[in-house]
């Protein structure tokens, strides 16, 4: 009883505390708007209530102007679209694009003065006319104009369906970190401000409109019942698009009013189908009323999912907290920011995604974390709660359950005994085995395009599984719980749950919100050691990560758990004990696969034999996942043909593909029907992924390349610099020794180091390889033969969404050669002395085709009129291409100067892109190949294809 009240005592400390520390803002609206469907335009009017709550006397106040996202190329919006290599906006024109103007803040009355900073045009700041203190209240009027974009993300039309979001100017939140002024971006989502909305829109009266809000018009709401009738007696078949009717000469204003929300949205169509539903709370047994909008091409889909809506708020009420709103609402329409966005009491999106969407209402909407900060917050825990759901309908269920669900799929990657959500972690296993993931908790707008959504949403939902598994369900929900009653209408931050969550539970909960949420260390456990008696088996369970790991270790007798022991968070060793029922059987650490470890191969050990640990070996084709009790060797059949070998068939090997080992091996043997030999090509190496700043990936390879032509040894160290950001450059530096026997060379020795960068975005990209070489082909002296310094410079820009202009500079030049060294710089292509290129007739023997002799890689000189021009001392070249609107031609101009030739050598003419960056033909038509600059006859222009 004493442990109880000194329970409840501390318990009413940190709750008394927390309320006289936590302060945050408010806002209430008062909005009205008139649609223009034949302008697609807004014209509003908006009064913000601003109450101070905060302990600080405020000056200014920042707006959000999200309209004005798609007003240029230059808003942080179109740079991430930018660099995320999303066309549409950016090659758009200035009359689909949007903003906001027509703005005349004041503050209660008097006009005031405001300033865009830093040429952000979607922020503006406010001054008020005097400071605002503590408990006061600023009255902040304004009109506006919306010039409604096309839908290039969530706000926009496409036609004359509307898709109204981001629309009014809203003040930025202001908490106790500081101000938080956000633009507008499509990956990285919002922090706003709650209040009470009253919001009035006009718009032509046959308009089907879903909104934010308490609907306030009883003959609308009568309306929307007797198109529910409508719909409910329509067979739900496959539809075409029904065309769009006119719009009414007659205008409806339509009012909406909510307390306790910090956004509104609202999406029109006069096409929309109506589907009323209602839900009984399962905690309160309040009755809520739910609506479908959507449209007849997509109705079969939607009536697919018709339960969805109503399964969310029942389960996400069950497990997290009652729905504290009357009414929700999710509707079909134009999107090009994922699958669906969610706002408060209202979400369009694609039937499929229907829980994830309205599950954000908990997740974004109640509990208003800073989404644009951390996102892991939001979108992962409410896709935490979104699977759970989708895994008690079917336990088939998950992410990649067409897999599963597919028996092509289940034979090619052996998947008989996975489950669907034993998959879920696979996309960031894919990242994190090449060095690329990142962590859970990052900013939004550093995450990779894959990364958002294979560790944001995927990892960090499996994170909280784990989490769930470890604490028990029943203890995680009684926390998630206390969060949402402690936090609801609030401001989390991540160390706001962490607290609940180790109040609730008891637990120090550092390894879960620093340890598996904050980095990206890698996980690594192991069994180590059993000894058996007749009755008790002892187990040695090992955590080698760098933070403490709870492990459940189970104790399998066939296919049958007997038991699961969870190691309280473990750093280091400990030991655990089960009773022992039969002879055999296996010791298996996390059988079920909640942990994302990277390599298995030490998590179970048997009971009895001489190898315990040892895992079995199985060919398997194509591919696989890790499992605890089986390695694969992997195969899987290849041809290829060259002019000297003729056909080869043969078998690749390697032991991984989805999941990259540090250890990893190919091997392709082929063989030659023409030279009745065996050929190949055969790899081994290692791949380091250090901890520290600099490198990503440490690479230490071997390639063996064997063919009738030639044979090539080539162990190399490669070094794969790392990104912080989606937007940084790409650096890999090479370190190469190349041993080479041919009719020709035989053998030469080279030794280079290259060093390459490269980015590209939607409408630029930038490469550039610098390369120093050495290279000796005499076994009689140590000296090199030639030491070569070479690099090329290529810059792009796209004028159209498949159309660009590219630049192209190339320098080389010997710092030192002999003159019995046969290494020359080539003004057509390198002659490829290390054989680094892909060539059909290497020798150039074919009878066939004169096209296999011209073959270039596009390195050195690049000319594209093949010129057989070899320099033993410098060269460069300078290459433009274009690509031509309207049609599938692109031309191209090469000029050169080289040592050995006197005079400009220059190059023209057309080539077609058959393969891009493949397989292209050039098509010469003017240059120094000709002896009068253009060829003399058609046959003269042919033959010099």
């Amino acid at each position: 009883m004493l442990r109880i009240i000194i329970l409840l005592i501390a318990l009413s400390t940190s709750l008394y505390s927390y309320g006289q520390n936590y302060w945050q803002q408010r806002v209430n609206y008062t909005i009205s708007v008139k649609l223009d469907d034949q302008n697609h335009s807004l014209k509003g009017y908006e009064e913000v209530q601003y109450i101070n709550n905060s302990p600080d006397r405020i000056h200014f106040i920042y707006f959000h102007l999200w309209p004005n996202a798609y007003k240029n190329d230059a808003t942080p919006f179109a740079r991430q679209q930018d660099h995320s290599k999303e066309k549409p906006f950016l090659f758009s024109k200035d009359n689909v694009r949007g903003y906001i103007d027509s703005l005349d803040f004041k503050v209660d009355g008097f006009k005031v003065e405001t300033r865009f900073e830093d040429g952000i045009i979607d922020i503006v700041r406010v001054f008020l006319p005097k400071p605002l203190d503590p408990g006061d209240t600023a009255i902040i009027t304004t009109p506006f104009y919306v010039k409604l974009p096309n839908t290039f993300s969530r706000l926009g039309h496409a036609g004359q369906s509307y898709q109204i979001s981001q629309w009014y100017p809203k003040p930025a939140v202001y908490d106790r970190k500081g101000w938080h002024p956000i633009s507008y971006l499509d990956q990285g989502e919002f922090y706003s401000e709650f209040g009470k909305f009253d919001v009035s829109i006009t718009l032509p009266e046959n308009y089907i409109v879903g909104a934010t809000g308490q609907l306030q018009n009883p003959e609308e709401l009568e309306w929307l019942n007797q198109l529910d009738s409508i719909t409910r007696t329509k067979s739900f078949k496959s539809q075409p698009p029904r065309p769009v009717p006119p719009s009414s000469s007659k205008y409806k204003t339509l009012r909406y009013v909510q307390d306790s929300i910090h956004d509104f949205a609202w999406f029109a169509d006069k096409r929309f189908n109506v589907v009323k539903g209602e839900v009984t709370l399962p905690h309160s047994a309040r009755k809520v009323t739910t609506w479908q909008l959507f449209l007849d091409e997509n109705a079969l889909a939607w009536h697919r999912h018709r339960n969805d809506i109503n399964d969310a708020v029942y389960y996400y009420s069950l497990w997290v907290g009652d729905y504290p709103y009357t009414q929700i609402t999710a509707v079909d329409g134009a999107l090009s920011a994922g699958s669906g966005m969610e706002y408060p009491m209202v979400t369009v999106t694609i039937p499929e995604a229907i829980i994830h969407e309205v599950g954000h209402n908990w997740f974004y909407g109640i509990l208003a974390s800073n989404e644009r900060e951390y996102a892991w917050l939001d979108e992962g825990v409410n896709s935490y709660i979104e699977n759970r759901i989708a895994e008690m309908r079917d336990p088939e269920e998950g992410t990649l359950s067409f897999l599963t669900k597919s028996p092509l799929f289940r034979n090619l990657l052996d998947l008989h005994d996975i489950k669907a959500s034993q998959l879920n972690n696979l996309g960031y296993q894919m990242a994190a085995s090449r060095g690329k993931d990142q962590p859970c908790e990052l900013h939004s707008k550093y995450y990779t395009k894959n990364n958002y959504g294979t560790i944001v949403y995927m990892k960090t939902s499996e994170m909280m599984k784990y989490l769930a598994a470890y604490l028990g369900q029943k203890r995680f929900d009684a926390a998630m719980q206390q969060y949402y009653e402690q936090w609801k209408f609030k401001h989390p931050y991540p160390e706001d749950m962490q607290q609940v969550f180790e109040e609730v539970t008891g637990e120090n909960l550092d390894w879960f919100f620093k340890g598996l949420i904050q980095t990206t260390e890698k996980l690594n456990i192991s069994i180590k050691h059993i000894n058996t008696t007749d009755s008790v088996i002892t187990v040695d369970v090992v955590n080698k990560t760098a933070f403490p790991l709870p492990i459940p270790v189970s104790y399998v007798i066939d296919t049958t758990v007997i038991a699961t022991i969870w190691t309280k968070p473990l750093a280091g060793d400990t030991t655990i004990q089960f009773k022992r029922l039969a002879k055999k059987g296996k010791i298996i650490a996390d059988h079920t696969y909640l942990i994302p470890e990277l390599n298995r191969d030490n998590n179970q050990i048997r009971l009895t034999g001489i190898f315990k640990s040892w895992k079995s070996i199985e060919l398997q084709p194509f591919a696989s996942i890790e499992k605890n009790s089986v390695k694969y060797l992997h195969y899987f059949p290849v041809a290829g043909a060259n002019t000297t070998d003729k056909f080869m068939l043969g078998m690749a090997f390697y032991n991984s593909s989805l999941i990259q080992r540090k250890l990893w091996y190919f091997a392709m043997p082929m063989y030659s029907f023409h030279q009745n030999e065996i050929n190949g090509i055969y790899s081994l190496s290692l791949s380091i992924t250090p901890k520290g700043y600099a490198f990503s990936e440490i690479r230490l390879s071997g390639l063996i390349q064997k063919f009738a032509s030639y044979t090539k040894y080539n162990p190399q160290l490669t070094l794969f610099h790392k990104k912080t950001n989606m937007y940084q450059w790409k650096y890999i530096t090479r370190l190469g020794y190349n041993y080479i026997t041919d009719d020709i060379l035989s053998p030469l020795h080279a030794v280079e180091i290259r060093h390459s960068i490269h980015k590209e975005t939607t409408l630029r990209s930038f490469a550039a390889n610098g390369e120093l070489s050495g290279y000796r082909n005499d076994v009689n002296t140590d000296a090199p033969n030639a030491l070569l310094l070479r690099g090329w410079v290529r810059v792009a820009r796209k004028y159209q969404p498949k159309k660009e202009v590219a630049l192209r500079i190339f320098g080389g030049k010997f710092l030192y050669k002999d003159g019995h060294s046969p290494i020359f710089i080539g003004l057509s292509g390198s002659p490829d002395y290390l054989k680094q290129s892909v060539y059909l007739d290497r020798a150039q023997i074919s009878p066939i085709s004169r096209g296999f002799i011209r073959q270039t890689d596009e390195k050195d000189g690049a000319f594209k009129n093949f010129i057989p021009l070899y320099s033993s001392n410098w060269m460069t070249t300078a290459s433009l291409e274009a690509d031509l609107p309207a049609t599938f031609l692109s031309v191209y101009g090469d000029l050169g100067l080289s040592s050995g030739y006197n005079g400009l050598l220059y190059g023209a003419g057309f080539y077609v892109k058959l393969i891009k960056n493949y397989f292209r033909i050039y098509l010469p038509v003017a240059g120094t190949k000709f002896q009068n600059s253009i060829p003399e006859s058609f046959n003269d222009f042919k033959s010099n294809i």
